[in-house]
C-alpha cells in the first residue's frame, strides 16, 4: 500500500545529535533499530480509544570511526543492509570486542543476523566538528541538510 510506513517513512523525531562519544576506534558503532507502527482501535468501556502498537521489523549497524587509531568520524550517506528481527542482545557486546564488521559477520554465522532481501535504510552521520567540511551534509548555518545533496 502506498502509505504504509514499511514504503513511506515519517520520521517525526527529527535529527538526532549525539554529543562525547568516546574513541574507542573501530569497537563503535551506530546501532538502528526499524520499528513498525500501527494504530489499533481499543474499546475500553463505552469508549474507543486509539492506542500505538509497536513492532520490530529489522535493524542495521556501521561503524562509527574510521578504524582502531584514527579518531574521525566516518561521516556520509550509507545505505546500509536491513537485518529482519530485533536487535540480538549480544551485539553490543560482541561489537566492543570484536568490531562491527566482524560483529555482524558473526551474527550471520550465528543466523541470528538475519539479511531482509532487497532491503535496505539510508543512515546519514554528520561530524559537527568539521562544520562546513563535512562531506556537503551541512547547510550554510552550519546545521544538517534536511535533504540528501543531490
Amino acid at each position: 500500500h502506498p502509505s504504509s510506513t514499511l514504503k513511506c517513512p515519517r520520521w517525526q523525531e527529527g535529527v538526532h545529535h549525539v554529543y562525547h562519544v568516546p574513541f574507542l576506534g573501530h569497537r563503535v558503532a551506530l546501532i538502528v533499530q526499524i520499528l513498525g507502527m500501527t494504530r489499533v482501535q481499543v474499546q475500553r468501556g463505552t469508549r474507543t480509544l486509539t492506542e500505538i502498537s509497536r513492532s520490530g521489523i529489522g535493524w542495521t549497524a556501521m561503524p562509527l570511526f574510521l578504524n582502531h587509531t584514527l579518531p574521525y568520524v566516518i561521516d556520509g550517506q550509507f545505505q546500509l543492509p536491513v537485518y529482519l528481527g530485533t536487535v540480538p542482545l549480544s551485539l553490543s557486546e560482541d561489537i566492543e570486542r570484536m568490531g562491527c564488521e566482524e560483529a555482524l559477520l558473526e551474527h550471520q554465522r550465528r543466523k541470528t543476523a538475519v539479511l531482509v532481501p532487497a532491503a535496505s535504510v539510508l543512515v546519514r552521520v554528520v561530524d559537527l566538528q568539521r562544520g562546513p567540511t563535512s562531506a556537503g551534509l551541512l547547510a550554510g548555518d552550519g546545521t544538517p541538510n534536511p535533504v540528501p545533496p543531490n
